[in-house]
């Protein structure tokens, strides 16, 4: 599973323990942490202390001039699969977002047919716990407490 993005710092500890439940205290693995990650878990999740670098999975870096030409034998696949999405996507525009379509990139993301919530009810509870809410295609998958 991916890191929590994004949230209030102090929340992690509440993040990580409805993963523990969720995964009925076995152990799971996050990946994709970058070294800023590994700081705010250093910081604000003590008790997570184990990283290990997985080199078999690094992105890979290309020169920029290589992947806007995609020429020659070790892209070709990359090319490939370029020629097919354009294929297949024949309307495809590539928009960087910017203030004038950020509501419309926000509105698409409330349509993302994957959601997860995260419901803090520290005013409600006097445990501080919240609700971990997982959607998929608008049902329900998961509610862990």
């Amino acid at each position: 599973m991916l890191p929590p993005f994004g949230g209030v710092n102090e929340d992690l500890p509440k993040v990580l323990c409805a993963l523990k439940q969720y995964f009925k205290g076995e152990p799971f693995e996050m990946h994709g942490i970058y070294e800023h990650t590994i700081e705010r878990f250093q910081k604000y999740l003590p008790q997570v202390n184990k990283f290990t670098t997985d080199r078999d999975n690094w992105d890979y870096v290309y020169q920029r001039s290589s992947l806007a030409s995609l020429s020659g034998r070790k892209l070709h696949g990359k090319k490939n699969h370029y020629n097919q999405f354009i294929k297949d996507h024949p309307d495809f525009v590539y928009e960087p977002i910017t203030p004038a379509n950020k509501d419309e990139c926000i509105a698409y993301g409330k349509e993302c047919p994957i959601q997860i919530t995260w419901s803090s009810l520290e005013d409600e509870l006097p445990t501080g716990n919240g609700v971990m809410k997982v959607t998929v295609n608008g049902i329900v998958k998961a509610m862990l407490d």
